[in-house]
């Protein structure tokens, strides 16, 4: 069974883009958003609707891991290099405002 993929997006133009690699990128539950962080010390977040950039964060360390939260489809968490973990609430409908929550996380048990 072969995989066949039809590209509905394209890249218009790089003058918002990471500067940096990116190391995770990361699909909203519903499909609505796309996340994506990296090396370059900042998360994004796209529109799949329109396909802009509706977010984007600056952090203090590399972007590690993104996910979505099952069950709570606007709601993202971010994990830092430095051990810094976001929780990330985007509010639909009103572009730009989000809620956001962070905690450091000095070490694991």
């Amino acid at each position: 069974m072969a995989l066949h993929f039809r590209g509905k997006y394209q890249l218009l133009s790089s003058a918002s883009v990471h500067e940096d690699s990116i190391t995770c990128v990361a699909f909203s539950i519903k499909g609505d958003y796309v996340a994506s962080g990296g090396h370059g010390q900042r998360l994004q977040i796209f529109s799949l609707d329109d396909g802009k950039l509706h977010y984007s964060i600056v952090t203090t360390s590399p972007i590690k891991s993104l996910i979505w939260l099952p069950g709570a489809e606007q709601t993202l968490f971010c994990a830092c290099h430095s051990g810094i973990l976001m929780n990330i609430v985007i509010r639909p409908g009103v572009r730009g405002r989000i809620c956001l929550l962070c905690a450091e996380i000095s070490h694991i048990l």
